[in-house]
């Protein structure tokens, strides 16, 4: 065999060689990914991701203005898991996200918010501002002048200085006491678990004494539905 004939095999053998990786690049791709790409069914796992950028400052929420840091420190924390339904060929992803200010915040991270209720009154008029602030005409009420608590008045105090020593109500920091009346009625419409528009109407009686049988009213349906 002469060198020609030989490099032509060569050559032969070599075009085969590159025929039949290019089909097996073909079948690879057209048959196997789909069996080689699977989700693992046991994902459970946390992604942390810090930084800085703006942020809300809780503390002025005390102040006269609301203030936003720059360069505030930030932790991004990502929890990823796989939930039913998922099987071999479907799998359901559950991702949640939040985002933490690492430097002024409450020991669960969440920004917390307390509205603090002053006078009453009767809005009159709203108008909705371009960027959807909500500004209103009110009629202010009058102060409510505080009543004496009544001997008929000793279990509504009762409940009172039960709910104070409950832990989430110590968090509050309200300084319970009921001074009177007015004061004993606006602590527990805050505190038990009455419906809005059930608290909504007690703010609207002026009279105390008609708050405190209005919420002793509350607390028997309370009562007669836990033991129905």
């Amino acid at each position: 065999m002469n060198r020609a004939v030989a490099l032509r095999i060569a050559a032969c053998a070599l075009m085969g060689l590159g025929a039949a990786l290019l089909m097996a690049a073909l079948l690879l791709t057209m048959y196997t990914t789909g069996r080689i790409a699977k989700i693992p069914l046991n994902i459970d796992t946390t992604l942390v991701s810090e930084g800085t950028g703006a942020a809300f400052d809780p503390a002025s929420l005390m102040g006269e203005k609301f203030v936003v840091n720059k360069d505030a420190p930030l932790a991004l924390q990502q929890q990823v898991s796989v939930e039913a339904p998922s099987n071999a060929d479907v799998v359901t992803l559950q991702v949640g996200s939040t985002l933490r200010r690492t430097d002024k915040q409450q020991d669960n991270g969440l920004l917390g918010i307390r509205v603090q209720g002053g006078r009453r009154f009767i809005v009159q008029r709203t108008d909705v501002q371009r960027d959807q602030l909500i500004m209103a005409e009110v009629e202010w009420l009058d102060e409510e002048p505080e009543q004496p608590l009544q001997d008929e008045d000793a279990d509504l105090v009762a409940l009172l200085k039960a709910l104070a020593e409950h832990p989430m109500v110590e968090a509050l920091n309200m300084g319970i006491e009921a001074a009177g009346q007015q004061s004993l009625a606006n602590q527990l419409a805050y505190l038990l678990p009455f419906a809005e528009e059930d608290k909504i109407d007690l703010l609207q009686l002026d009279d105390p004494q008609q708050r405190l049988d209005a919420i002793q009213a509350l607390l028997d349906e309370l009562q007669g539905e836990l033991f129905a």
